[in-house]
């Protein structure tokens, strides 16, 4: 083709569209042809204006060429199925993981809750329970006289002997649990010493195979048994029996220790005083709910005076040597028996609280001798009619000029009681003004001008009229020359 001149649309150097194809046409020509007419429209509308009725020439573009656009395809095509992959594989672990941490979770919480349970378990066995011996009487009535038997004490002797003549068992200086006596075992425990220490072990020991070995026994023999079957195991009688030797243990400490001994008689005087205090309480709180009903809206408050801590103290002593000449004389012209409770007024208290105290006692008293409920519901019928007994009291008030003079104090720990200002008397008031009151209770001004002498025991009229003129007295006037 050298040397001759080119056709129209055509030079020596562009091949023809129907001369034979080059490797790189074949290659690619199905992609050019796409790539022609997406990319370049404008092209195909100027290869349709040529004549000669022949199919539209290709030409690439300046900068491009089809096999690098076709293997960036590929490799964006590669490159996301395996981001797909991928990412199913991200997401079936991060299940997977979700799925071990829920699993986890739940093996944490138990693993707490085991832990939990084990420590109070701990807390459990630490805490000796010294009420347990209560709970099974008859195993007590067998665990006592067993103490007493092992070391060696009449138990004929009275009861208080009993404890005192235990307490006085020392261990021996050899170290030994026991000594023999006539072929008899003594045994000698530590009472200051623990549960368990090695002597005080073996003798728990000893005393609850004996008592079991018994039990055992008169069960094969009878078919029944002194102790109870939810009872009858070593280990709840070991338990008993150690909560009864803490028991000796303390009493020993009390009897040993002169501080311990005042601090246990000091506890146990409160605790009868308390018990004096609620008794009288309870009785007079029931008369009050009927006097704060019927008398409304001038009782109202009266439930709310009505307070254990309030009430006096109840006191006794060993002898009429322990009294004063005055108290003697006071014990007789009240008309009571010898060793009778002497009662220690407050001087808080005004002589309308004193003589409102006084009255519902009284009130209290005669109904329930009467038979009538204090909330006034009919007594039931009797067919034997008895003879109506005088109320008379058991107890004698001591002089006013001896009464204590600590203040209104209210034990309750969530919600004390605050005296109203109408309980307090006013010489009180005059030496300590910054007390705390509610106002309130007006209608207890002056209730004591409103009892009549019938209304309250004979002993309460004379003390009230005495208690009203000492409040009444100037703060100088006369001196507590008669002290006990």
């Amino acid at each position: 083709m050298q040397g001759q001149s080119p056709y129209l649309g055509h030079n020596a150097q562009t091949p023809l569209s129907n001369s034979e194809p080059s490797s790189r046409a074949q290659s690619a020509g199905p992609v050019r042809m796409e790539y022609h007419q997406l990319s370049y429209p404008r092209q195909q509308q100027q290869a349709s204006t040529h004549g000669f009725g022949r199919p539209p020439l290709f030409q690439e573009p300046g900068g491009y060429h089809s096999d690098d656009l076709h293997n960036q395809f590929s490799q964006l095509a590669a490159e996301h199925l395996h981001l797909s992959q991928e990412m199913q594989n991200l997401y079936e672990r991060s299940c997977i993981t979700s799925e071990k941490l829920t699993t986890l979770e739940t093996f944490t919480l138990d693993l707490q809750t085991a832990i939990a349970q084990l420590q109070h378990q701990q807390e459990t066995e630490k805490k000796p329970n010294r009420t347990l011996i209560n709970k099974y009487p008859e195993l007590k009535g067998l665990i006592h006289p067993l103490f007493f038997e092992f070391c060696c004490i009449n138990q004929a002797l009275k009861k208080s002997d009993h404890m005192k003549l235990l307490c006085e068992v020392e261990p021996l200086n050899t170290g030994e649990p026991f000594e023999l006596c006539e072929q008899k075992q003594i045994w000698h425990p530590n009472w200051k010493g623990h549960v368990r220490d090695s002597i005080n072990a073996v003798f728990i020991q000893e005393i609850v195979m004996r008592l079991w070995n018994n039990e055992k026994a008169l069960r094969e023999c009878t078919g029944t048994g002194q102790i109870p079957d939810g009872a009858y195991a070593i280990g709840t009688i070991s338990d008993c029996m150690k909560s009864y030797f803490r028991n000796v243990h303390k009493q020993y400490l009390e009897l040993n220790d002169d501080e311990k001994a005042e601090q246990a008689l000091r506890c146990k005087m409160n605790s009868k005083h308390r018990a004096r205090h609620q008794t009288v309480t309870k009785a007079r709180r029931k008369a009050a709910k009927a006097f704060e009903s019927q008398a409304s809206p001038g009782g109202q408050g009266a439930m709310a005076m009505i307070d254990t801590d309030f009430a006096s103290d109840v006191l006794s002593y060993a002898s009429d040597g322990d009294l004063s000449n005055d108290t003697i004389q006071r014990q007789k012209d009240a008309g009571v028996g010898d060793s009778a409770f002497m009662v220690e007024g407050s001087e808080w208290r005004s002589v309308d609280y004193v003589a409102f105290l006084q009255w519902l006692t009284f009130k209290s008293k005669n109904e329930s001798e009467e038979g009538d409920n204090v909330n006034g519901q009919p007594p039931s019928k009797c067919r034997k009619v008895t003879q109506k007994k005088k109320s008379s009291k058991l107890v004698f008030d001591l002089a006013p000029k001896k009464m204590n003079e600590d203040p209104p104090i209210s034990h309750k720990k969530s919600n004390p009681t605050v005296p109203f200002k109408s309980m307090i008397s006013e010489k009180w008031l005059k030496t300590h003004p910054d007390m705390v009151l509610l106002d309130g209770g007006e209608w207890l001004t002056g209730f004591w001008g409103t009892v009549k002498e019938k209304e309250v025991y004979k002993q309460d009229w004379t003390y009230l009229k005495e208690l009203d003129q000492w409040q009444k007295m100037p703060d100088d006037a006369g001196s507590e020359s008669d002290v006990e």
